[in-house]
Protein backbone atom coordinates (compact mmCIF):
# COMPACT_ATOMS: atom_id res chain seq x y z
CA UNK A 1 0.00 0.00 0.00
CA UNK A 2 2.58 2.05 0.56
CA UNK A 3 4.28 2.03 -2.91
CA UNK A 4 0.92 2.54 -4.08
CA UNK A 5 0.23 5.78 -1.72
CA UNK A 6 4.26 6.70 -3.42
CA UNK A 7 2.74 6.24 -6.59
CA UNK A 8 -0.19 8.42 -6.57
CA UNK A 9 2.05 10.69 -5.38
CA UNK A 10 4.59 10.69 -8.05
CA UNK A 11 1.94 11.11 -10.42
CA UNK A 12 0.07 14.09 -8.65
CA UNK A 13 3.69 15.87 -8.61
CA UNK A 14 4.54 14.95 -12.11
CA UNK A 15 0.39 16.31 -13.24
CA UNK A 16 1.73 19.34 -11.05
CA UNK A 17 4.65 20.32 -12.68
CA UNK A 18 3.32 19.08 -16.38
CA UNK A 19 0.25 22.03 -15.52
CA UNK A 20 3.38 24.33 -14.43
CA UNK A 21 5.19 23.67 -17.07
CA UNK A 22 2.22 24.52 -19.58
CA UNK A 23 1.58 27.66 -17.87
CA UNK A 24 5.21 28.67 -17.97
CA UNK A 25 4.92 27.73 -22.18
CA UNK A 26 1.68 30.06 -22.37
CA UNK A 27 3.20 32.62 -20.82
CA UNK A 28 5.95 33.15 -22.43
CA UNK A 29 4.70 31.86 -25.91
CA UNK A 30 2.32 35.43 -25.17
CA UNK A 31 5.34 37.44 -24.51
CA UNK A 32 7.22 36.27 -27.18
CA UNK A 33 3.90 37.47 -29.07
CA UNK A 34 3.71 40.68 -27.62
CA UNK A 35 8.14 41.42 -28.42
CA UNK A 36 7.19 40.09 -32.04
CA UNK A 37 4.20 42.45 -32.68
CA UNK A 38 6.59 45.62 -31.15
CA UNK A 39 9.13 44.63 -33.47
CA UNK A 40 6.83 44.57 -36.26
CA UNK A 41 5.01 48.37 -35.23
CA UNK A 42 9.35 49.60 -35.34
CA UNK A 43 10.49 47.87 -38.53
CA UNK A 44 7.26 49.35 -40.36
CA UNK A 45 7.95 52.42 -39.53
CA UNK A 46 11.48 52.73 -40.10
CA UNK A 47 10.19 51.22 -43.81
CA UNK A 48 7.90 54.07 -43.53
CA UNK A 49 10.57 56.69 -42.82
CA UNK A 50 12.95 55.49 -45.36
CA UNK A 51 10.15 55.01 -48.13
CA UNK A 52 9.68 58.83 -47.37
CA UNK A 53 13.38 59.58 -47.54
CA UNK A 54 13.50 57.56 -50.75
CA UNK A 55 10.45 59.96 -52.39
CA UNK A 56 12.01 62.89 -50.84
CA UNK A 57 15.22 61.95 -53.35
CA UNK A 58 13.55 61.31 -56.03
CA UNK A 59 11.43 64.29 -55.57
CA UNK A 60 14.60 66.00 -55.45
CA UNK A 61 16.46 64.66 -58.23
CA UNK A 62 13.50 64.98 -60.63
CA UNK A 63 13.61 68.89 -60.00
CA UNK A 64 17.02 68.52 -60.68
CA UNK A 65 16.73 67.18 -63.42
CA UNK A 66 14.00 68.57 -65.07
CA UNK A 67 16.09 72.15 -64.32
CA UNK A 68 18.99 70.71 -66.21
CA UNK A 69 17.15 69.50 -68.85
CA UNK A 70 15.48 73.09 -69.22
CA UNK A 71 18.62 74.63 -69.54
CA UNK A 72 20.13 72.14 -72.02
CA UNK A 73 17.45 72.99 -74.38
CA UNK A 74 17.66 76.75 -73.44
CA UNK A 75 21.22 76.33 -74.76
CA UNK A 76 20.29 74.10 -77.62
CA UNK A 77 17.71 76.34 -78.62
CA UNK A 78 20.18 79.06 -78.01
CA UNK A 79 23.16 77.28 -80.78
CA UNK A 80 20.34 76.61 -83.12
CA UNK A 81 19.64 80.33 -83.33
CA UNK A 82 22.77 81.48 -83.45
CA UNK A 83 23.63 78.51 -86.29
CA UNK A 84 20.31 80.14 -88.23
CA UNK A 85 21.41 83.47 -87.57
CA UNK A 86 25.17 83.11 -89.28
CA UNK A 87 23.52 81.05 -92.18
CA UNK A 88 20.90 84.30 -92.56
CA UNK A 89 24.06 86.74 -92.03
CA UNK A 90 26.27 85.39 -95.41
Amino acid sequence: QSIGSLDAKFDQSIGSLDAKLDQSIASLDAKLDQRITRLDVKVDERITRLEAKVDQGFTCLDEKMSRHFLWILGVQIAVLISVIGALVGT
